[in-house]
């Protein structure tokens, strides 16, 4: 086992365009106490989709209902007023607080997710996260959210995918150039 310390790199995806979900299967080890996953120039080929989240093992994701909690505070940028969202029947997180992304110019999401502790079995698998983007609307958004796997175990995989406004699988995926960059913390 290496001895870093600190942040450490462990994969970097870049869509070419229409990849229906970005996996990072079976890489959040034993070896890292949580992981962090940076994500840049975020958006769909399709207006107006949610950015979503699940944990797994593997390749399968739990996607369940009542999997997962959530909550959330988002500010929007025309009103500076916080409002909270908040799911506990749900078979994913929204990094965009049930918020629908836009495609246009400019209209990216970047953010950093926090996973805490996915591998041990005995505990929930924890995250929280930070995104900033702009609505189908255009409206500048900021999101603060947490959510948890509502039962104990280990979950050394993550997925981001899309969801239509009628929360099913997007079916045209991310856009080209979207990025995503996973670190293991120690």
């Amino acid at each position: 086992m290496s001895l870093n310390v600190g942040r450490v790199l462990l994969s970097t995806v870049t869509t070419v365009g229409a990849e229906l979900n970005v996996d990072f299967d079976d890489l959040l080890t034993s070896d890292y106490d949580r992981f962090e996953i940076d994500f840049f120039n975020v958006a769909p080929v399709t207006d107006s989709r949610y950015l979503y989240g699940r944990v797994g093992t593997g390749s399968t994701y739990d996607a369940g209902a009542s999997d997962y909690d959530e909550a959330s505070i988002r500010i929007l940028g025309t009103t500076n007023t916080p409002s909270g969202f908040s799911d506990s029947t749900a078979t994913g997180f929204y990094l965009t607080s049930g918020n629908l992304m836009g495609n246009g110019s400019g209209e990216k999401a970047q953010g950093t997710l926090t996973i805490m502790r996915p591998n041990v079995a005995t505990e929930f698998t924890v995250m929280y996260w930070t995104t900033i983007f702009y609505s189908e609307t255009p409206i500048l958004i900021n999101v603060r959210g947490s959510a948890a796997r509502t039962t104990a175990g280990a979950n050394p995989s993550f997925r981001f995918t899309l969801l239509d406004s009628g929360l099913s699988a997007d079916a045209n995926g991310f856009a080209a150039d979207s990025i995503f960059k996973l670190y293991g913390i120690r």
